[in-house]
């Protein structure tokens, strides 16, 4: 990809991610998600009973943000889903 910005990385890199997330979630939040493993077990029976929620995928979302962009920027994008979106969106 050429021509990766800040600005464009949601736009390039994001949905490409989104078509493996759904199948490798799993395997994906013990890479990404520096966190014990008894809550990344409970994030995981989240995903399970409910796949059409998105835990994992949500919680693989913000820790990949806050790489990129820093804890600073994700909670700003929150904010902004909330007020676009009405508080629609599943990121806490």
């Amino acid at each position: 990809m050429s021509g990766l910005t800040q600005k464009n990385f949601a736009l390039q890199v994001l949905p490409i991610l989104d078509q493996h997330f759904d199948a490798d979630a799993e395997r994906y939040i013990k890479i990404f998600h520096d966190a014990p493993k008894e809550e990344i077990e409970q994030l995981t029976v989240q995903h399970r009973e409910a796949p059409h929620l998105r835990v994992l995928q949500n919680k693989l979302a913000e820790e990949l943000t806050i790489l990129v962009h820093g804890k600073t920027e994700l909670d700003k994008a929150i904010q902004a889903s909330k007020i676009l979106f009405r508080n629609s969106t599943r990121m806490t």
